[in-house]
């Protein structure tokens, strides 16, 4: 074969590439609309009924989800990440152990992994505060998925958390192509400052938020369904 036969079927190749992924990224979307929502409530049916509800943010339905997932190396662009706010009250200290995410797969399998941090929170623009310094990352940890997409996560080791602002982020490690994508069932509320954030830092779905921003101002949704289960000192 030909020098120049071969520069053509390498860019004939590569362009048909790019418009499969283009294609691949346009059939798809950061949110989702979340069905048989009472399965999906936590506080319908808590999980683990031994550890204190520290923090419960499962009501306010909005039947809405948003991805949040660490996808397979030939889908890195559409990596996302949704986080979620929560306070610890003054005079009290948080031995946080578990938590609680209610979800839904789009796709054959449950989400076996996900990665959990746990953000000090920064000032972002117009008094909103974005995720800042991470205070815990817990990497590819089982993720407790009960069939449907609820995940009830047991962290590896104890985060004490002192009074103060901080951000939960889930993340699924999830292959699109054979085990589907992972939606963070979202709430409905409408606070005018402090709600949850997105990022999706290569911008293969499309949106302009690199890093942290407002998640209704990202995918249209507002904040997300969790709840952190522990001890209360």
């Amino acid at each position: 074969m030909g020098s120049q036969m071969k520069s053509q079927l390498v860019a004939a190749v590569a362009l048909a590439t790019l418009a499969a992924g283009a294609a691949y990224a346009a059939g798809l979307s950061p949110t989702m609309k979340t069905v048989d929502l009472d399965a999906r409530h936590f506080a319908h049916a808590p999980v683990n009924r031994v550890l204190a509800v520290l923090y419960d943010q499962t009501g306010d339905v909005s039947g809405n989800s948003t991805n949040s997932q660490n996808f397979e190396a030939a889908e890195n662009d559409l990596d996302d990440q949704a986080a979620d706010d929560f306070t610890v009250p003054t005079g009290k200290k948080w031995l946080v152990q578990e938590v609680d995410v209610p979800g839904i797969v789009n796709g054959p399998n449950p989400v076996q992994t996900v990665n959990v941090f746990i953000y000090y929170h920064a000032k972002g623009a117009a008094n909103h505060i974005l995720p800042g310094n991470v205070r815990k990352e817990f990497d590819n940890i089982p993720a407790g998925d009960n069939g449907t997409g609820n995940l009830t996560i047991t962290l590896p080791e104890t985060v004490t958390l002192r009074p103060g602002t901080y951000f939960v982020s889930v993340q699924a490690n999830m292959d699109s192509d054979t085990e589907g994508r992972w939606y963070w069932s979202n709430a409905d509320r409408k606070e005018a400052l402090y709600r949850a954030v997105w990022r999706n830092p290569v911008g293969g779905w499309g949106n302009s938020c690199p890093d942290w921003h407002r998640n209704d101002e990202c995918t249209g949704n507002v904040d997300l369904l969790f709840a952190l289960r522990g001890v209360e000192n």
